[in-house]
């Protein structure tokens, strides 16, 4: 592996880069020489006012055309959560040579993972009504009780994203259609990119299974985190981050 990369950073549904909470930072412990950057996706964060596309290739299409205008120097690792992660794949599908690898975090497929199992019927009265009802704040505690386990940091992460919703707020509509894009996402084959999968047991919005279901249908490498929620990098980024490092000076 080369000593200087960049690490491209992929949000999940709804989510955008003021949401990594530290995590970059601790990324960036872990690997001092290299770059980091964080990718925003139609509909989300600095393109919010973009309508997303109902495909994963369009996503790809447009966040390639963004690091277009600016290249970025070394090799590309990916981390992505979630949606992300269906990104990353058709990423590394389509254009496996421009790629080194890819980390995918509670990431699902629906060609191998049921709807029930890739967003959790128990959670959908909560998930969907928090989104839609509820004011800024209100909604983003709501939301942290469903994707971070570390109850500590909720009252602070609550406000700090009630401030990012209010600055770059997220449309009911491109939510949906973030949503469709991902419900249709399918791939049958292996990508050729060195990828690792990381789950967090304790995640409430989408089934552990979902991971191991790619796991044993692909063979890419799974870590289990013992009590992590959805929101991975929040609940226990340093393990994150660590598992990362083992996994990539293995390779």
């Amino acid at each position: 592996m080369p000593s200087h990369r960049t690490w491209l950073l992929l949000r999940g549904l709804g989510r955008e880069t003021g949401h990594w909470a530290k995590f970059p930072d601790v990324l960036a412990k872990k690997f001092p020489s290299d770059e980091i950057k964080m990718l925003d996706l139609p509909g989300a964060g600095e393109f919010h006012d973009i309508r997303p596309p109902l495909s994963i290739s369009g996503f790809v299409d447009f966040l390639r055309e963004q690091l277009d205008k600016k290249p970025p120097q070394y090799p590309l690792h990916l981390v992505a959560i979630s949606l992300g992660g269906m990104i990353a794949l058709e990423w590394m599908r389509q254009y496996p040579t421009t790629l080194q690898a890819g980390i995918l975090i509670n990431a699902s497929l629906g060609n191998l993972s049921p709807f029930y199992h890739r967003l959790r019927w128990q959670i959908y009265p909560s998930f969907f009504g928090n989104i839609i009802l509820l004011r800024e704040e209100e909604r983003e505690k709501a939301l942290l009780n469903i994707l971070v386990n570390r109850k500590d940091q909720h009252d602070l992460l609550a406000k700090e994203w009630a401030q990012v919703n209010r600055d770059r707020p997220l449309k009911g509509q491109y939510f949906l259609q973030q949503l469709v894009a991902a419900s249709h996402y399918r791939i049958t084959e292996k990508v050729k990119v060195p990828t690792l999968l990381l789950v967090g047991l304790g995640d409430n919005l989408v089934s552990p299974k979902c991971s191991e279901d790619i796991h044993k249908e692909f063979g890419y490498p799974l870590v289990q985190h013992p009590w992590g929620g959805h929101d991975l990098t929040v609940d226990d980024g340093p393990w994150v981050a660590q598992e990362i490092k083992k996994w990539v000076n293995s390779l």
